[in-house]
């Protein structure tokens, strides 16, 4: 099997806005898309699951979080939020930070116009929940498997779907790809400093072999009841394979929302107070 490799796009341009300072106009085009940084918990999710894929040098694209589509020369946008598809501004991210990413080099504008058209079109639709845990499932197990359903968005799945109206071929089924792709993609680098995850290795293996074991001797117990009987403080318990394994898949599955919450509290960068084209 060929392992798919991110070609990049060279010689990109964008424009870096920093929290405070909005885009002005002229300086975007109907087509071109933004990738933001959040700081709310759903974002800190996303970059903690990107953090798993992306290692190495390419942690540092796990940094965006957000990615949103420009259809108009006033700044309108369409991007897919937790309440599906829908239009807002780019004042709305004024008090974040965010990149316009132009895309020159590789549309026209017929595909620009194609592009706007698409985004419209999805106006609406709801957000792809089980594209996400299809994500999640890729992110945490490296598996090639993805589900979803069909007209449902999540927002750089969105991103990518519009740029297929143009020269762009994506490596990996564009409806599943994530902002950290998009980012890598167009090489475009955070502005503040990304932490590893290793730290969080034994939590998420101890984990992970919780609900796994945990998963196994429940079954063991349907299948074939068993029991066993442990003292306890000199009190004799009979505990079935099957109980065990609730009890060991809950403590696993405790273990990895703890690990998880303790990866999303990313202490506060020093970031940038540059912007401009690079």
């Amino acid at each position: 099997m060929i392992k798919r490799q991110i070609t990049q796009i060279t010689n990109t341009r964008t424009n870096l806005y920093i929290p405070g300072i909005e885009a002005l106009k002229g300086s975007f085009q109907p087509g071109d898309f933004i990738l933001t940084h959040g700081d709310s918990w759903m974002g800190k999710l996303i970059r903690f699951g990107q953090k798993l894929r992306f290692i190495g040098d390419d942690r540092r694209y796990a940094w965006w979080s957000h990615a949103a589509i420009i259809i108009n020369i006033d700044g309108d946008l369409v991007e897919a939020l937790g309440t599906g598809v829908q239009r807002a501004n780019l004042s709305k991210y004024k008090p974040r930070e965010y990149r316009i990413v132009q895309i020159d080099n590789f549309a026209n504008q017929d595909d620009r116009m194609q592009i706007v058209a698409f985004a419209n079109w999805c106006l609406g639709e709801p957000y792809g929940v089980l594209t996400i845990l299809s994500i999640a499932l890729n992110l945490l197990t490296g598996s090639k498997f993805t589900f979803g359903i069909e007209g449902q968005q999540i927002c750089s799945g969105l991103v990518a779907r519009a740029l297929e109206r143009t020269a762009l071929i994506f490596e990996f089924t564009p409806s599943h790809i994530t902002p950290a792709y998009l980012a890598k993609k167009f090489n475009i680098q955070p502005t503040g400093d990304v932490k590893g995850l290793s730290y969080l290795l034994p939590g998420l293996i101890i984990g992970i072999i919780g609900i796994f074991g945990g998963i196994v001797f429940f079954f063991h117990g349907i299948i074939k009841y068993y029991n066993w009987t442990p003292k306890i403080l000199s009190q004799a318990a009979n505990i079935s394979d099957a109980h065990s394994g609730i009890y060991l898949f809950t403590i696993g599955t405790f273990i990895i929302l703890i690990t998880i919450f303790i990866g999303c509290l990313e202490p506060k960068s020093s970031r940038t107070t540059k912007y401009g084209y690079n």
